[in-house]
């Protein structure tokens, strides 16, 4: 099960290098905002060449896909014209559990979407571009 991806644009992520990963620049700033008892202190990691913030391990896998991306064409107009910011954006995942989605799996979902967005939405220093499913 995935949510909508959420983007956005803010100065509260600095990026040092034109070479790092965008991803992990952005998990990175969402990780701590999420630390949780399944994942103390680890919760940010980089699998199959993504970067995600892990939210829960049981009852089910649950994790932030995060990435970025300089000179998004719907976005520039947060930006100076000769700036290339960086769009970032993010996605909450859960992975389907063996005998199908039950209330209490959508409940679950649901709970931590809302923390995602209002952690997002309610930040002055972020500005949402679009959400797109």
């Amino acid at each position: 099960m995935k949510s909508e991806t959420i983007y956005f644009v803010s100065d509260l992520i600095n990026v040092q290098s034109p070479q790092d990963d965008l991803g992990e620049y952005l998990a990175r700033f969402l990780g701590p905002l999420f630390q949780t008892d399944e994942f103390p202190g680890k919760n940010v990691a980089q699998k199959d060449d993504a970067w995600r913030v892990n939210l829960m391990l049981h009852p089910q896998y649950v994790w932030i896909g995060c990435t970025g991306e300089r000179g998004a064409e719907f976005s520039k107009e947060y930006f100076n014209e000769e700036e290339q910011g960086i769009t970032w954006s993010c996605f909450l995942e859960m992975e389907e559990p063996i005998g199908g989605r039950s209330k209490e799996t959508l409940e679950i979902f649901t709970g931590l979407l809302k923390r995602l967005k209002d952690k997002l939405y309610q930040n002055q220093d972020i500005n949402i571009v679009k959400v797109k499913w």
